[in-house]
């Protein structure tokens, strides 16, 4: 029977493993005698050896020396079959070429493919949860590939069995995989920085595996809606009782909760009210909290169970003078509120954050005006879950490089690392620079710039990326929408193309905060968004409505 031609040394080695060889010998030569162990004899002997008289059965040592496969002779018959292998050989075929022995030499293959992963294109279409990845493995000739794999989170996520591709009559056989990975349905990718690699199965046994790739999956924001779930049921986010303006917005516990604001009549709203999210109809209800001094223009964070509000200006102020240095903790849910040291000068419009156990104060202004804009910072050590310490005290920390109002402060990557955005300086002019901290030299270092010129806007880490949302810009409200990937700030901060949706209206001084989804297994989060002054006929009116970022 004529043997395939693409088969060629291969497919001598593919009948072995047919055959059950699978521990083949690096090397077996094979000299093809009719008669291997000395004279032919006349006919089999009453014993059934086919070589005369009984002779001591043949033995073998696994020592790495070849030992004699006579003992009482002193060296190897000059016909005699020669192994060296580390296993113990099995029989192999042989061929005859008439009375001149023709050796066969069948080289077991051990060589691994060898695979490249390239990075996804950078035209991903990632709207549609889709990751384009090329596979190339290269085998030794006369070796194919019987599977190529692309494992994600020790799943194979994609897998080509033999794939159907020509042998090359080359020495390296190149066999190129472009998969498509449609995460919609049994493994989807969250966004973020993730790893893949590829996985290479050869018709030899062998399993090569490629280094690992990482790669960057955008979150893809995809619009503002009012809609939120819950254990996989669509539940409607309630507008605010009230329209409200300044007011602050904090996320635990599937719970949002509601500091403060200003009425459209320049009164104060309610103190703290919350929405449960673990409700089919939820609504908002006053939260107890009786002692907690109600304020504007304050400075807003919270870590956990515990929210912290400082600094603005009390109710019934008469004038912009009127700034407080009072600092309030509140533990949601235990309701216990918690008066902390007054800051050193008492500050309206400043912001907050929350890095290695230590509240953070940034700029502000002494009178809520531009033209007092302060560059001051200062810190307070708090206890390892971030509530009040005992016997603490503030400390001036490096100042900003520009006095600045209205700037936006976040910390990031599990509160290690803190970054302040935008800011109105002392002359009115706004700023787009992306400031970061090193708490290690105290030292401000501007890092990036924003798309545009802004303060008094709301920042939120949605895992990805800070996302900067609204504030003023041109001495008007803004819907922008920028994205600041703080995993490299080598890459410019950016405002969305066409298509992806900014705010739906304009809002200044809006208030965002985030919670978690697992309803589906993933880590994706939801983005909150309320409150703000919007523009209405050349007037700045208060916003009720709260929107959910849709998300992929």
């Amino acid at each position: 029977m004529r043997q395939p031609t693409w088969l060629g040394g291969f497919g001598v080695a593919a009948l072995l493993m047919a055959a059950g060889c699978e521990d083949l010998p690096t090397t077996v030569t094979v000299a093809a005698s009719p008669t291997p162990y000395g004279s032919p004899s006349p006919s089999p002997s009453p014993s059934g050896s086919p070589y005369g008289s009984p002779s001591p059965k043949p033995s073998y040592s696994p020592s790495p020396t070849p030992t004699p496969r006579y003992t009482p002779t002193p060296t190897p018959h000059p016909t005699e079959r020669v192994v060296t292998p580390t296993a113990t050989p099995r029989p192999v075929a042989t061929t005859t070429g008439g009375s001149t022995p023709t050796p066969v030499v069948i080289p077991v293959i051990t060589a691994p493919a060898s695979l490249v992963l390239d990075a996804p294109d950078s035209t991903a279409d990632f709207s549609k949860n889709v990751l384009p990845v090329s596979l190339r493995a290269e085998v030794p000739a006369g070796v194919a590939i019987r599977e190529l794999q692309v494992i994600y989170e020790n799943q194979v996520i994609f897998r080509q069995l033999s794939p159907s591709l020509a042998f090359s009559t080359s020495s390296w056989n190149p066999h190129l995989l472009k998969p498509i990975l449609n995460d919609s349905a049994a493994y989807p990718i969250p966004y973020g920085m993730r790893k893949i690699k590829g996985r290479a199965v050869t018709t030899a046994g062998t399993e090569s595996f490629s280094s690992v790739l990482e790669f960057y999956k955008p979150l893809i924001f995809r619009d503002w809606v009012t809609k939120t779930t819950n254990a996989s049921t669509q539940i409607t986010i309630p507008p605010l009782p009230i329209a409200r303006s300044g007011a602050k917005l904090y996320a635990a516990h599937n719970k949002l909760f509601t500091f403060f604001g200003t009425k459209a009549d320049g009164t104060a709203a309610d103190s703290v009210i919350a929405l449960g999210l673990d409700v089919f109809n939820p609504t908002w209800n006053l939260q107890s909290a009786p002692t907690l001094t109600w304020r504007k223009g304050f400075a807003f964070t919270g870590s956990g169970d515990t929210a912290y509000v400082i600094g603005g200006r009390p109710a019934g102020a008469s004038g912009l003078a009127d700034a407080t240095p009072s600092v309030q903790a509140i533990d949601l849910f235990a309701h216990v509120i918690t008066s902390l040291p007054p800051l050193p000068k008492a500050v309206v419009d400043a912001s907050a954050a929350i890095m290695g156990h230590h509240l953070y104060v940034i700029g502000g202004s002494t009178t809520g005006a531009a033209a007092d804009a302060v560059s001051d910072v200062y810190r307070i050590a708090l206890t390892t879950d971030d509530t009040p310490a005992a016997n603490a005290a503030w400390e001036s920390r490096a100042s900003l490089q520009t006095a600045l109002r209205g700037t936006a402060a976040i910390a990031v990557s599990n509160g290690t690392k803190l970054f302040m955005l935008g800011g109105q300086a002392v002359d009115g002019s706004r700023r787009e620079g992306i400031y970061a901290y090193d708490e290690a030299l105290d030292l401000w270092s501007r890092v990036q710039l924003l798309p545009a010129q802004v303060s008094d806007g709301s920042v939120a880490d949605l895992g990805d990326a800070i996302w900067y949302l609204g504030g003023t810009s041109d001495d008007k409200p803004s819907r922008a929408l920028f994205r600041f990937n703080y995993a490299d700030k080598d890459m410019p901060a950016r405002a969305f193309p066409n298509g992806v949706p900014n705010l739906p209206v304009e809002r200044t001084q809006p208030s965002a905060a985030v919670l978690g989804d697992t309803d589906s297994g993933q880590p994706r989060r939801r983005l909150f968004v309320l409150s703000g002054d919007r523009l209405d006929a050349d007037k700045l009116v208060p916003v009720a409505e709260v929107l959910v970022g849709d998300t992929l």
